[in-house]
Formats: structure tokens, sequence, C-alpha cells
């Protein structure tokens, strides 16, 4: 526990802004994860946040075993499989995040969890500096699924275009479910 002398407050804000961009970005890669499963089943949109509630392990093994049976070639199911192992690694530290105790102003952020495996508890130190890159990984784990996994993946070409189908793509998602939020 930190001495009163310890506290230091940027490093508090620090971590907390690392640990909301951490969490945020998590979620669009869960509803990324979970659109394309939907989609890919033919599951009516209307449906697929009822049907579709598996926890973030079970969706990863779901996703792997319906898109390993449609996806093309061996190199698209082999990168499938390196991503998917990816979104399970980040979400082992989803889980240290939202699971564990905070120090947020201590030591660059430390946050002490209770491993289930081990049943003791792990402190990590530096966790600001370990959720920007986690975030970063998100960002490229997001971006990599969706040209893999999305119907249109013969119109992508250049990262604007990419962009320009996604807002084609959510401006079609607003006309079957309605407003989405912001």
């Amino acid at each position: 526990m930190p001495t009163l002398d310890e506290i230091d407050e940027a490093t508090a804000d620090a971590t907390y802004g690392a640990i909301g961009r951490f969490v945020a970005r998590f979620g669009g890669l869960e509803s990324t994860l979970r659109l394309h499963l939907a989609e890919e089943i033919k599951l009516d949109l209307h449906y697929a946040t009822i049907v579709v509630t598996h926890d973030f392990a079970l969706l990863c093994t779901a996703v792997f075993k319906v898109f390993s049976k449609t996806l093309e070639t061996k190199e698209e199911r082999d990168r499938l499989k390196i991503l998917i192992s990816k979104c399970r690694a980040l979400n082992d530290i989803r889980v240290k995040v939202v699971h564990g105790q905070w120090f947020a102003d201590f030591e660059g952020g430390t946050v002490a969890h209770v491993s289930r495996r081990k049943l003791e508890t792990e402190d990590t130190k530096d966790m600001a500096k370990l959720l920007i890159k986690a975030t970063d990984e998100i960002r490229a784990v997001f971006v990599e699924l969706q040209l893999l996994l999305s119907k249109f993946r013969g119109e992508l070409g250049t990262p604007p275009d990419f962009e320009l189908l996604i807002k084609k793509r959510l401006g079609e998602l607003k006309a079957m479910v309605g407003e989405l939020p912001e």
C-alpha cells in the first residue's frame, strides 16, 4: 500500500485513462466478433444480442469453429487461429483489469489480481504502459479481423477504402436495427 508521499496523481490519471481506452477498445473487439458470428450463421441481427451471449472465451471458440469451415484458404484459417489466440491473450489482460484491485497512483499503475488457476494474488506494475500497448494490439487485431471476416473482403482495398466501407456497413446496420449509440 503506498504512503501519502508515494501517491502520484499524474500516474493515477494516466492509469485511469489507459484503463478506459483499453476497456472501450476491447468492447469494440467483442462486438465485432459477435456481429461477424451472427452474420456468418445468418442470425437475424434483432436476435443476435439475445442468442450470442457467450463469455468471451466461448465466443472466440465459436468464431473459430464457424469461420474455420467457411474461410476459403488454409492461410486464412491459419491467420484466424493466430488472431483468436491474440484475442484470448487480450482477454486475459481484460480479466486482470476488471477483476483486479487497482492502485492507480502507485508504480506506474499497479493491479493485484487473484488468478483462478493458482488462487494466488499476482501484482502487475506499470499497467498503464502495458494497457497502452494492449490497446494498440486490440486496434490491430480488430482491423485484421474485419479484413478477414468481412463479407466485403473482396471489396476492401486501402485503409481509406476500408473506412468508407465500414461507414457504409454501419449505415446498413442502422437501417436494419435502428439508431446505434455513438
